[in-house]
């Protein structure tokens, strides 16, 4: 179609082979030059008149050299056979000492045709052979790096032609011919494609001169594999994309498990939404549970008010009594006491004893109510003047009994409450008087801190802790073993735990080594 337009409009040949890139030439049936574009002009290196009218052979033999009178026979002869055979005819030949072109031959006749001849193109291909002869060069150092990589490695011209492949592609594909530098989409499909793959990469970076990325979608018989693919451009010495070079993984497998993935994440979600559902329904009974607990706790909370609010009366309308009882006895026994005989006298003390102890007993729950209600007055308070009010106290009964009062060198003063910490204190000191036993000498006070908690002691040298009292010895009513005769409420001791835990603490007791117990007391520091 195209030889035709020229020959019954050969007024375009002059417009049509001045904007082709290419070299162009009109010869008519006798092979004499009649058009020449400026491209092909510049091939020989002479001007349209030198040459236009000439016989091609005469044109070629006076500019080319004796190589390029070689070209000349041949171009001349395939002139010639193109004409007989009315075909195309194209070849590549040397064209000078350093040029390499590739000539087509259009046979133009026709009935159509005022003019025949033939058309002559020639393109300069020098430079792509010269990068197939680099390739080829290199071809070996390149074989054995991307050989021995994990990926597969193609290069595909800018006609789409495979190149080369490395190892793994050719593993992949075993049935291709390099050597026929055959089509990659048709080559690489199964069945084969007839055209270029909508998201191929590699046709966009030999288009754009960029990288570009796709993950394919190849047939393979009756499955379908993927492929990553991502195609570089191979740039020629003047920068133009002379070739691609792509980097391929299959990735078949990893698109089969992201598939199980997301079709078990679906399946999860709606796990997760059943399993949201039911936690849903348990968290409805948990907070009813919770709310039913937490009335249940008010409901306590309240009736613990109302026992210690009864507690307290109790003990507090007792202990008038008590007191009444025990001053009446007393008085009854130093008024009367000649008239009674022994058996009276034993009574009027056995009254005496027991009103006291109730009396007693009453003043140590109203303290141990208090213990836990009161809120703490924190202020400044002198260690040392809190030791030397307890020794003045219990200064009769160290006397009686030769013990030694020992207390730390270093005595701060706190911020606590300090009816508190007297209380502490005196429960303690009481404590070891009253089950330190006979054997008891000595009592010493420690103290010390770590920056965030007071650390107070109180040891003795008395008879110690029995193994079956443990820390049951902080309850309330708890009495030592073997200590029935003993006077006392049991609610000392409880009292220094609950006045401890007050102050952010609490309180232990250890036995010495060498006998005895040592209370440790720990109160946060409080500003």
């Amino acid at each position: 179609m195209f030889a035709n337009l020229l020959c019954t409009n050969p007024d375009l040949i002059p417009g049509i082979a001045s904007s082709l890139p290419v070299g162009m030439a009109w010869l008519d049936h006798n092979l004499i030059l009649r058009e020449i574009n400026p491209s092909l002009l510049a091939m020989l290196g002479v001007s349209d008149q030198d040459v236009l009218g000439h016989h091609c052979s005469e044109v070629f033999t006076q500019q080319l050299t004796s190589t390029a009178g070689k070209h000349q026979s041949s171009l001349y002869l395939h002139c010639v056979e193109a004409i007989r055979q009315e075909e195309v005819l194209s070849f590549v030949d040397g064209f000078g000492a350093e040029l390499a072109v590739e000539t087509t031959i259009i046979p133009v006749n026709n009935g159509q045709c005022r003019e025949s001849g033939v058309i002559v193109l020639m393109r300069n291909i020098t430079e792509i052979l010269n990068v197939g002869k680099r390739l080829k060069e290199n071809e070996d150092k390149y074989q054995s790096v991307v050989d021995n990589i994990g990926i597969g490695v193609a290069v595909i011209s800018p006609e789409m032609r495979i190149l080369s492949l490395n190892r793994q592609m050719r593993q992949w594909f075993p049935l291709i011919n390099i050597s026929l530098k055959p089509v990659c989409y048709h080559s690489f499909n199964n069945p084969p494609r007839q055209g270029i793959c909508s998201y191929c990469p590699t046709s966009k970076t030999l288009r754009d001169g960029l990288v570009h990325e796709a993950v394919t979608e190849t047939p393979d018989g009756e499955v379908i594999r993927n492929y990553r693919i991502i195609s570089s451009p191979i740039h020629g010495e003047a920068g133009e994309v002379i070739a691609a070079i792509e980097m391929v993984e299959d990735c078949t497998e990893r698109k089969r498990n992201e598939q199980a993935l997301t079709q078990y994440r679906n399946h999860l979600e709606e796990m997760v939404k059943e399993r949201t559902r039911d936690l849903r329904g348990m968290n409805y009974e948990l907070q009813t549970e919770i709310l039913e607990r937490q009335r249940a706790e008010d409901a306590l909370s309240r009736s613990s008010e109302k026992i210690k609010l009864f507690a307290y009366s109790i003990s507090h309308d007792l202990k008038s009594p008590a007191i009444a009882i025990e001053g009446l006895c007393r008085l009854l026994d130093k008024r009367y006491r000649h008239l009674l005989d022994n058996r009276g006298k034993a009574c009027c003390e056995q009254i005496v004893r027991a009103a006291h102890q109730l009396a007693e007993l009453t003043g140590k729950i109203n303290d141990y109510i208090s213990a836990g209600n009161a809120s703490l007055l924190v202020e400044a308070v002198n260690l040392k003047s809190i030791l030397r009010d307890l020794r003045t106290e219990f200064d009769c009964q160290l006397k009686e009994r030769a013990i030694s009062w020992i207390e730390p060198e270093y005595c701060p003063t706190l911020m606590a409450d300090r009816l508190a910490l007297l209380r502490i204190l005196r429960n303690l000191v009481d404590n070891s008087l009253k089950y330190g036993g006979d054997r008891l000498s000595e009592i010493s006070f420690g103290y010390n801190s770590d920056g965030d908690r007071h650390l107070l002691t109180v040891a003795d040298n008395g008879i110690g802790l029995r193994c079956e009292d443990g820390e049951r010895i902080f309850d309330p009513f708890h009495r030592p073993s073997g200590t029935r005769q003993t006077e006392g409420s049991g609610l000392g001791l409880a009292i220094v735990r609950e006045l401890a835990e007050q102050h952010g603490g609490g309180v232990t007791a250890t036995n010495l080594p060498l006998g005895g117990v040592i209370f440790q007391v720990t109160l946060s520091v409080l500003c």
